[in-house]
């Protein structure tokens, strides 16, 4: 019997230390999103980049997430990117991953793993950051960009013509836990 209140009186207490807690935590829900920006082969099935710039003499195409706002602070942002690729690439195609936030921070997301299947190459990326810096005690926002970069012909027209040509699909994960008011 004395084992049993022993017991009970731990799990009360550990009962109560975690009602405790949830309540000082500021995070909410997690929320998981996934994004694919998709080369369809025709000018109708794409998802052309949201913004474009020549940056020294190479030309690179960047898509970016919709803003994410009302992010818990306290918690990391996962992110990971998948860049499928054509392997008969005439010039060499460089890839990144990074997020933007408080107007002055950029965090690059770690390259991770390159894998060729068939007529594909998989650049992997993979990691997380923290806004508690930028942020806290307040909600954050944050957006993720991926890109594709190459030498550039100097001509628009034939940078997004070689682009359709060694791009496949990008494929990006976010995960983050909302800031609970």
């Amino acid at each position: 019997m004395r084992n049993l209140l022993y017991l009970l009186f731990i799990g009360l207490f550990i009962a109560g230390c975690n009602l405790i807690k949830s309540e000082d935590d500021p995070c909410g829900p997690q929320h998981d999103e996934f994004f694919r920006f998709n080369n369809g082969g025709t000018l109708f099935g794409i998802d052309f980049p949201t913004n474009t710039y020549v940056e020294s003499n190479n030309r690179v195409f960047q898509w970016s997430t919709p803003l994410f706002e009302n992010v818990c602070p306290k918690k990391h942002v996962g992110v990971s990117a998948t860049f499928q690729l054509d392997i008969n690439q005439q010039l060499p195609v460089n890839t990144r991953v990074f997020s933007a936030f408080a107007f002055f921070f950029e965090q690059s997301i770690p390259f991770q793993d390159l894998n060729q299947v068939g007529e594909s190459e998989f650049r992997d990326y993979n990691g997380d950051f923290g806004l508690k810096q930028a942020f806290d005690p307040d909600p954050g926002w944050f957006n993720v960009y991926v890109e594709i970069e190459f030498p550039t012909t100097g001509v628009y027209s034939q940078d997004s013509l070689y682009l359709l040509t060694v791009w496949k699909n990008v494929d990006l994960f976010v995960s983050y836990k909302e800031f609970k008011e």
